[in-house]
């Protein structure tokens, strides 16, 4: 198992750093195929990487908020590392 360092950047200035993982990807596939809104194709990726982020970050429990009021705070989201390999068996350690 994988998973993608994301770094969300919000309007009050703070960042929120979560780990993507094949759960987040699958829920975005499973939004996106009932209808979530992208008229934008060059626009998508960056759509996606914000909602990557917000679907880690509620599911790690970093953020509380729903996809639309997250979507107007993020103002830019990276990623900072992609692809690290994490033991599905243990828990996440982080670094520091």
């Amino acid at each position: 198992m994988t998973r993608d360092l994301y770094r969300a950047r919000l309007d009050d200035g703070s960042d929120v750093e979560v780990a993507v993982d094949h759960r987040d990807y699958r829920a975005w596939l499973h939004a996106t195929s009932h209808g979530m809104p992208l008229a934008w194709a060059r626009e998508e990726r960056l759509v996606e990487a914000a909602w990557l982020a917000w679907s880690a970050g509620r599911r790690a429990g970093v953020l509380a908020e729903d996809w639309e009021a997250f979507d107007a705070r993020c103002v830019q989201v990276e990623l900072v590392q992609a692809a690290q390999p994490v033991d599905p068996t243990g828990p996440a350690t982080s670094a520091g």
